[in-house]
């Protein structure tokens, strides 16, 4: 059975000898693996990052309890705007990796904060707000090494706005798959 990219992000964070190829950018880190590319940054609520392997999805990993496999709405601002995204669950003791449907916050990753707004079926929806210093620099370096898998050829390639971290050439469907690991319970990392 598969689970979020975001477990074996976490999972390598907190393993620093089996980092492979692990970086500081301002106040991101990326790290590489076969077939694995990370760049996040971690803050007092959790973490907020980008993971690709197959395809490359955002995410956010916060603490608080989720249902498996339910889509939920986030309202993500930063000085550039505010969007409102989709994001699946995928909980892991009491924290909860949501991982976003589409990349359309990338045109929020440019300002100096990122804050998402989280819902919580327990209460209120809590807010979780990321420092971007970093941000550019980490999510260009895992875009300078990720290969996109070989597909074959569309009949007409699909048309798309251009963005400064859009890391396709073509989106691919969201495909967010990784081999289970053992829980984690207390920090983000």
């Amino acid at each position: 059975m598969f689970r979020t990219i975001a477990l074996m992000m976490m999972a390598a964070a907190s393993v620093p000898s089996a980092r492979s190829d692990w970086k500081i950018h301002g106040r991101w880190y990326t790290d590489t693996r076969p077939g694995l590319w990370y760049a996040y940054t971690e803050s007092g609520s959790g973490s907020f990052g980008l993971t690709c392997d197959e395809t490359c999805s955002y995410y956010v990993h916060v603490h608080g309890p989720c249902s498996a496999n339910r889509k939920y709405d986030l309202v993500v601002t930063s000085e550039l705007g505010s969007i409102t995204s989709r994001a699946t669950c995928y909980p892991d003791d009491d924290w909860r990796y949501l991982v976003f449907d589409d990349n359309g916050l990338e045109t929020l990753i440019g300002g100096a904060t990122i804050a998402i707004r989280v819902p919580n079926e327990n209460g209120p929806a809590r807010g979780a707000a990321f420092l971007l210093d970093g941000a550019d620099e980490a999510i260009a370096a895992i875009a300078s090494q990720w290969t996109p898998p070989r597909k074959t050829p569309m009949a007409s390639p699909p048309t798309h706005s251009s963005s400064a971290h859009r890391l396709f050439t073509e989106p691919p469907p969201m495909v967010v798959r990784v081999p289970d690991l053992p829980s984690r319970s207390g920090s983000p990392r």
